[in-house]
């Protein structure tokens, strides 16, 4: 067993990381290789860490692993995947079923009618497909257990800078589909504009305007011969599997899937068929609850045109969601794309109730010294739900398209404090513990050898590829030195190494000569290092994807 299969296997069962203690059921290389096959297919990529890839070891068999490798990147007719594969017909099927059935194997639409297969994105995607089917056995309960140790572990990904600028350069893959602009709950007399409920029939010549970008719109523009389902909420199962009730009390079944998207979660038994006038109802109902609606793309995958801008609406709760649940924990910064800003357009008629500042899902809502309500516009999500839940009907939306990005929290000032959360896990440093060895020491000379290493790996055949085009600054600053060092890397052929400052490179560590040893002879994971704050990094994540070829 080589040294980094080691240690990902010690790192994932020391119970300071991870508390389900056991042995890893697939070889960590292989899990590592279907992890970057799956970051390869996204759109939106995440950085692996040995605790995602023992989330993925909860589920995935070495059946689906070695199917998966075959198969590789790209989409592929089903004829093409069985060349892939090369396995006899009665193992095609079966394991072709099963990786389908998981939601590891994706089936999508094809320009000519047919259809084609890819491998899932990790998240989104995998994570929250997975979840949508409502299964409560043992071994999904597992790995919502150890998807919930990456969630906290993330808590203590880099420094908050790292985790802003990492989010923030990913951007929004959803977006915040507002409420109907003067919907309220009870209808109120109209004044300069008509206020429609959700699902109301519009009656005589009226001529009314929906806004682009507003839930009902949605299904106002779904062709009839387009399929709607209707599945479990992938976060909130997620919780209730960590024995983690809904605060707000949403019931399960209400992620709505759109078009084709539908036809694979139908088909493949992760969601089942509705009418357009009860997804619509279900909207109504949620919306009274407290629903704000996210839409965007089930699967993510890179340059994957499908016909609906929109396949997924996520009807989501503040403490359970992925998005504001996580923001709230302080875990991930929040970004999202919105359409409209909440506007107090009646001051003098709010009477302080607190109902706006109860259901916004961001806190951005006080009650100033007059008691009234005040709305914080630089954390405005533009959801709607203050104006539809507001008695006195004295907010509006107004359109406004941005994006909105919300740095990671305080653990002060999080909504939910982890003595409130049932499923937190608290993780230890052990530094205090670990041996001299475990200190990072290195000497000068050392270092310089590892440097031309690194050089060196960038001739390997992997790393050939994956740097093919590469035109950047990679620069190193040693603390316990403090001395600069640097290569210039052209069309992915990396220079001689130099001594000095270069100013604002593409990509800078920061860290000790000891760490740097460590992490380049793969006896330190990034991931370890990056939680204990051991290195610093200024790079994209795509540029940080691509370091793993060399490391």
């Amino acid at each position: 067993m080589n040294k980094k299969k080691s240690r990902k296997m010690e790192s994932a069962q020391d119970p300071s990381i991870n508390p389900d203690l056991g042995s890893w059921k697939n070889d960590i290389e292989d899990l590592t290789k279907v992890a970057d096959l799956m970051n390869d297919q996204s759109s939106t990529p995440i950085i692996l860490s040995d605790e995602l890839l023992y989330a993925l070891d909860a589920i995935f068999t070495s059946e689906d692993i070695n199917f998966l490798l075959k198969m590789g990147g790209g989409k592929m007719t089903e004829k093409e995947l069985r060349d892939k594969v090369d396995l006899s017909e009665k193992n095609f099927k079966k394991i072709f079923k099963q990786v389908l059935e998981k939601g590891l194997v994706v089936e999508l639409p094809n320009d000519d009618g047919g259809l084609v297969y890819s491998i899932i994105t990790i998240a989104p995607g995998w994570f929250e497909i997975s979840f949508m089917d409502g299964e409560m056995t043992p071994e999904k309960k597992l790995f919502a257990r150890r998807v919930n140790v990456f969630y906290r572990t993330m808590m203590d990904y880099g420094d908050e800078e790292f985790m802003n600028n990492m989010i923030r350069e990913l951007g929004p893959n959803h977006a915040i589909y507002s409420i109907e602009p003067g919907f309220s709950i009870e209808p109120q007399t109209p004044t300069t504009t008509k206020k429609i409920e959700v699902g109301e029939s519009l009656k005589g010549p009226e001529n009314v305007v929906y806004p682009t970008n507003t839930i009902l719109n949605v299904f106002k523009n779904l062709n009839e011969e387009e399929t709607i389902g209707v599945g479990t909420c992938y976060c909130r199962h997620q919780r209730r599997l960590l024995g983690d009730t809904c605060q707000v009390d949403m019931p399960y079944e209400t992620c709505i899937s759109l078009g084709s998207a539908a036809d694979h979660l139908i088909k493949y038994n992760f969601a089942r068929e509705i009418s357009k006038e009860k997804a619509m109802e279900l909207v109504k109902d949620l919306q009274k609850k407290g629903a704000v609606h996210i839409v965007g793309k089930t699967i993510p995958i890179k340059d994957l045109e499908l016909k609906l801008d929109v396949d997924i609406i996520c009807n989501c709760c503040w403490d359970c969601c992925g998005l504001f649940g996580n923001y709230n924990r302080g875990i991930f910064p929040f970004v999202l794309k919105s359409f409209y800003l909440a506007k107090v357009a009646k001051e003098e008629a709010c009477i302080g109730c607190g109902t706006c500042v109860d259901f916004c899902p961001l806190q951005s809502i006080t009650l100033n010294d007059e008691g009234k309500a005040q709305i914080d516009e630089s954390k405005c999500c533009g959801c709607g739900q203050c104006a539809y839940q507001c008695p006195q009907n004295i907010i509006e939306m107004v359109p406004l398209e941005r994006e909105v990005f919300l740095p990671k929290l305080d653990m002060s000032e999080c909504r939910i404090k982890p003595e409130q959360d049932p499923s937190f896990v608290q993780f230890k440093d052990k530094e205090a513990k670990e041996s001299k060895e475990d200190q990072y020491d290195t000497d000068r000379q050392t270092l310089l050898e590892v440097m031309d290493e690194v050089r060196e790996k960038f001739n390997e055949e992997d790393a050939k590829k994956a740097f093919a085009g590469w035109n950047k600054i990679m620069q190193f600053y040693f603390t316990d030195l403090d001395e600069y060092w640097y290569f210039e890397i052209v069309d992915g052929v990396p220079g001689p190494k130099k001594q000095g400052k270069v100013e604002d490179p593409e990509i800078q560590y920061t860290m000790t000569s000891g760490v740097f040893v460590k992490l380049m002879r793969g006896e330190l994971s990034s991931a370890k290092a990056l939680r204990k704050r051991l290195v610093k990094v200024k790079a994209s994540i795509r540029d940080l994807l691509k370091m793993r070829k060399i490391s």
